[in-house]
């Protein structure tokens, strides 16, 4: 009522005409054509096409929770265009890595009715698989672990990624699997090591099943930076 009111009493001005949102969307059809052709391409195995392909075969109507850091990153860039039916959650903001796999297996237990794909890359996966100690894992559970035996943000961010101590005090080079963990909380375990056997993996990875599931993906942290800026300066110089 309060903006109503002020509006009727405020002189009356013809509205302007503003072409913004035609740039906008000229600008963002240009953006999708570029991204598309980048992926078209025969890329290097790289964490950027396996977060492609993992959206790209999410079923319709799945909950999502995106881990911290450059899970979200991937996902905002990739974007789901395509999967307007997807619930999205995530732990991004202040929560840090505390929790993500945590968060996800309760979002899980309250949807039975859906499958709940749980992205998360191998620190935050380690940090809290302890979230598996209980007796109620349930079976429309999806966890993907992207693996690249380190904190990849770090070889990102213009600081860090310069620092003589990057491999050992900021991206804190570490040699686990998540075979184990997923071995001891009896989830059905899957390994893809090229884009081949991921796709293989993806085609029925997402199917209703009597028991979780766990899928990780190996990278290496040199070649998904080099693909990374490489995508990024696609778009820029597009």
């Amino acid at each position: 009522m309060f903006l109503l009111d002020l509006k009727n009493k405020l002189p009356n001005k013809k509205e302007k005409i503003s072409s913004y949102f035609d740039l906008f969307k000229n600008q963002n059809s240009k953006v999708e054509g570029l991204k598309n052709a980048y992926f078209e391409e025969d890329n290097k195995f790289c964490e950027l096409i396996a977060y492609q392909k993992v959206i790209g075969y999410i079923i319709p109507k799945s909950n999502v929770h995106l881990a911290n850091s450059m899970t979200v990153r991937y996902a905002n860039m990739i974007g789901f265009s395509n999967k307007a039916d997807l619930e999205i959650f995530s732990n991004r903001g202040t929560s840090g890595i505390d929790g993500c796999l945590s968060t996800a297996i309760g979002v899980a237990i309250n949807s039975p009715e859906k499958i709940n794909v749980c992205m998360i890359g191998d620190m935050a996966f380690f940090y809290d698989r302890n979230a598996f100690w209980n007796n109620y894992i349930p079976n429309n559970l999806r966890v993907i672990v992207f693996n690249n035996q380190g904190g990849g943000i770090f070889r990102i961010i213009d600081g860090p990624s310069a620092q003589p101590e990057l491999d050992e005090f900021f991206e804190t080079k570490q040699n686990y699997s998540a075979k184990y963990s997923a071995m001891e909380a009896g989830l059905e375990y899957y390994v893809a090591n090229n884009l081949v056997d991921l796709e293989k993996i993806l085609s029925t990875f997402y199917d209703k099943s009597n028991g979780a599931k766990l899928l990780e993906i190996n990278t290496l942290g040199i070649v998904n930076k080099e693909e990374f800026v490489r995508f990024k300066n696609t778009i820029k110089t597009g």
